[in-house]
């Protein structure tokens, strides 16, 4: 049969489909979408850098002759990919839409009884009506919209904001949430003994509505067209999904999952939680109904004709009921109430402030919600791990988490309550301290539940961390971090780098002077008000045990995300830096600043006498989990440039290689009215990526590879080949036989072994087989040292 002239022949229904799913996704996002020419097995890849372009890309693959397919990618990406590749899963930087692959057995889609080692497989559904069939089985929420493929039926959810990925913790959860999703549908279709195939793959790609489905045409199947056929539109917030997804986990028993929507928050006005639970900058929609997509020009796209509406409803409520409240609550209260290992409780412990927040004032007081979550840290253990302290401070961290919509009460019978949940929190007897301390230790289980670290600027600062920042008198420190405080105060990104937006504290030991006109010159520099940071322009004495408690509360109550300590030596009078028991207990001191509040303390301090380290004992090293210095040129003429460089000396949980150039400028800040002298003060320059040089992980093979590590990649760089590497065995021969001419000792198959996964891990070669190894594109960027 002959083919119609184009593989678009609805490009109404296609802008309408793609602006729909797409139109919140990230600024920065990058859309990618496939193609492939009738007959060719492999498709071709293309990227677009707005929706606009990218529905002008599509729309342009309509004038292409002979294509038989045209995909949308799930997920938006970070960066452009190379030419003509579809990108991986890891450059995702959002989830606009969840959906699933349901093929139905026919021409299009074939499956063989058997497979290659004619072991049985389970068919494809044999129609429509059965995969709405299996998938109202799932338990999963209504889909937003069904899509009918041409080959198959594909039920679509929109989130009412798109999941984010840009962290590598939101990568993390992103990826193991739309698994989660995947798994709930691949265990029915299995139950039923019937195939589905993954969606679990950020980098998949899905037909998109507009196009024909041309697959198998030259062996005379009848083409079809690609079109949404049915659901109400309905988006649904990620707390929705949640509770949706974890429902349907236990409803078939299925475990390994974790909720990506509870995390324990950190403040911003209160408190603000990771940005999927951040309330939408946008006009939120209301009862979970999305809003109309736009065309180019901003005004409103209608449905093609005969597609569902997409109504907007204003002023929308979410009613319940006392007993509907206790249910809605329950399933999360029952968690933390069974849990029975220390660490991950006290983030049961949030996530149950976080439920119980959207029915604050309507069905429960903060006073009864504080009552009854205390109970249950008490029957759980948590309370005798973390402390009374500690478990208040959770749950007002929770409570005080913007919610994306509350609660109203409505009538109705007395109020339930769920199983097993105390109504009362009573003091208990006095906790021995044997039991306390053994509730604290963690067995493997529980490890699997220590949450990852959660940057606050990626590659350079971290939430509940202790970090200092060194530097000689004038050499910009304090400017830095100030730079740095002014950035996560207002979610500016730092010099191209994302950070976790919330408040600061910032006490300013060495007085108020100077202080107002540097904040007005970063205010001029970056156009934005610094709103968000609480300044206190006196020194808190950390050897001052009563002062010191007075300061952590107040920080306990404002829950910022950084706490910068500027200078220490301004906050340590009487305490003699070259003690380490002095040091020991400054550190202490800063720990529980920490620990009361989850937020990266950051101390600016001076730089030693060898101009490498912070000044004093070395308690301070091993004490900290980041050190950052900052280099000011020496030389006069130098140091007029205003230029400095900031550098990670210590980072034990990120790269330490990365550099940060630096350019101050000079701001002019009009006159004093009461001298007529002109004001003034620095600032740093805002990075731009055209001119500044991109800060990037680069090896440096003097410094940072072990011997072991040096003499693998060396020997990989010089003898293996550029496409198909090395087997571990030709390696190690050609390290011994080098190794053999200066008289070293060979090197032994375990020590090879862990110099590759090291090389591995940092990204420096890749495993092509179990026993062939590659030096990757990066390696090869860099001139390795002269052999000794």
């Amino acid at each position: 049969m002959s083919a119609p002239t184009t593989v678009l022949p609805n490009l109404a229904e296609l802008e309408w489909f793609v602006r729909l799913v797409y139109a919140d996704a990230p600024p920065s996002s990058i859309f990618g979408y496939g193609s492939r020419v009738i007959g060719e097995v492999r498709g071709s890849w293309g990227s677009a850098t707005s929706l606009d372009a990218y529905v002008a890309q599509l729309r342009a693959l309509a004038e292409c002759p002979g294509l038989d397919s045209v995909w949308h990618r799930n997920t938006t990406l970070r960066a452009l990919p190379g030419a003509g590749e579809r990108g991986k899963s890891v450059h995702s930087l959002s989830i606009p839409c969840l959906n699933l692959d349901g093929d139905i057995a026919g021409p299009r889609h074939k499956r063989e009884p058997f497979n290659a080692n004619g072991e049985p497989q389970d068919p494809l559904p044999a129609s429509a009506d059965e995969i709405r069939a299996l998938f109202a089985e799932t338990g999963l929420p209504e889909p937003s919209y069904w899509v009918d493929s041409g080959g198959g039926l594909n039920p679509y959810w929109l989130p009412d904001k798109p999941i984010p990925l840009a962290t590598p913790e939101e990568l993390a959860y992103g990826t193991k949430f739309a698994g989660r999703w995947h798994a709930v549908a691949h265990h029915v279709w299995q139950k039923n003994r019937r195939h589905l195939d993954t969606t679990r793959d950020l980098a998949r790609v899905m037909r998109v509505p507009g196009s024909v489905n041309r697959k198998c045409v030259q062996e005379g199947v009848q083409e079809a067209l690609c079109r949404v056929v049915g659901g109400g539109g309905r988006k649904y917030t990620y707390q929705e999904l949640e509770d949706a997804l974890t429902a349907a986990e236990a409803r078939w028993n299925i475990t390994g999952g974790r909720p990506f929507a509870y995390i324990p928050s950190q403040a911003s006005s209160g408190g603000t939680a990771l940005p999927w639970l951040t309330p939408p900058t946008s006009p939120p929609t209301a009862g979970g109904v999305p809003a109309a997509p736009v065309a180019a020009d901003g005004s409103p796209l209608p449905a093609p004709p005969g597609l569902p509406a997409i109504p907007l409803v204003e002023d929308a409520e979410r009613r319940f009921t006392m007993a509907e409240a206790e249910a809605f609550c329950a399933p999360t209260l029952e968690k933390l109430a069974n849990s029975r290992h220390g660490h991950g409780r006290n983030n049961l412990l949030n996530d149950a402030a976080c439920v119980m927040r959207r029915f604050r004032g309507s069905h429960w007081t903060d006073e009864q919600i504080v009552e009854r979550l205390m109970g249950l840290a008490q029957q759980c253990g948590t309370l005798a791990d973390k402390g009374e302290e500690q478990c208040l401070a959770t749950i007002r961290s929770g409570l005080s988490t913007p919610a994306d919509w509350m609660a109203t009460r409505v009538p109705d019978a007395p109020p339930a309550t769920a199983p097993g949940i105390p109504q009362q929190w009573t003091p208990g007897p006095q906790v021995d301290p044997v039991d306390a301390l053994m509730a604290k230790m963690l067995d493997r289980d529980a490890l699997d539940h220590v949450p990852l670290p959660k940057h606050l600027i990626r590659d350079v600062l971290a939430l509940e961390s202790e970090c200092w920042c060194i530097g000689v008198p004038g050499g910009f420190k304090s400017f830095v971090a100030l730079d740095w405080a002014c950035h996560i105060a207002t979610g500016l990104d730092w010099r191209g780098k994302p950070v976790h937006r919330g408040r600061v504290v910032y006490v300013a030991a060495e007085g108020r002077r100077g202080l107002p006109l540097r904040v007005k010159a970063w205010e001029a520099t970056y156009g934005r008000r610094v709103e968000d940071v609480r300044f206190l322009p006196e020194p808190v004495q950390a050897g001052d045990p009563s002062a010191w408690s007075v300061l952590i509360e107040a920080c306990r109550r404002l829950m910022p995300v950084l706490i910068v300590l500027d200078t220490q030596a301004r906050i340590t009078v009487g305490l003699e830096e070259s003690s380490a028991t002095a040091m020991g207990l400054f550190v202490e001191a800063v720990r529980k600043l920490k620990e009361a509040t989850g937020a990266c303390v950051l101390v600016v301090h001076h730089i030693g006498r060898n101009g490498e380290d912070a000044r004093g004992s070395s308690a301070l090293d091993g004490a900290q989990d980041t050190e950052i210095r900052v280099d000011r040129p020496t030389k006069k003429k130098e140091r007029s440039a205003l230029t400095a460089t900031i550098s990670m000396d210590k980072q034990k949980d990120d790269d330490e290689t990365t550099r940060f150039p630096i350019q101050l400028d000079v701001v002019d800040l009009g006159t004093d009215p009461d001298t007529g002298r002109p004001l003034s003060s620095l600032a740093l320059r805002p990075w731009n990526p055209f001119v500044d040089p991109t800060p990037v992980h680069t090896p440096d093979f003097v410094a940072n590879l072990a011997t072991a590590q040096h003499d693998a990649l060396t020997a990989l760089l010089d003898h293996g080949d550029e496409a198909d590497g090395a087997t571990r065995t030709e390696l190690r021969a050609w390290i011994n036989e080098r190794r053999k001419e200066v008289d070293q000792k060979p090197i032994p198959k375990g020590t090879l072994a862990s110099a590759l996964v090291k090389l591995i891990d940092n990204g420096l070669v890749e495993k092509l087989s179990l026993n062939r190894v590659m030096a990757t594109d990066l390696a090869r960027q860099w001139t390795r040292p002269k052999s000794s």
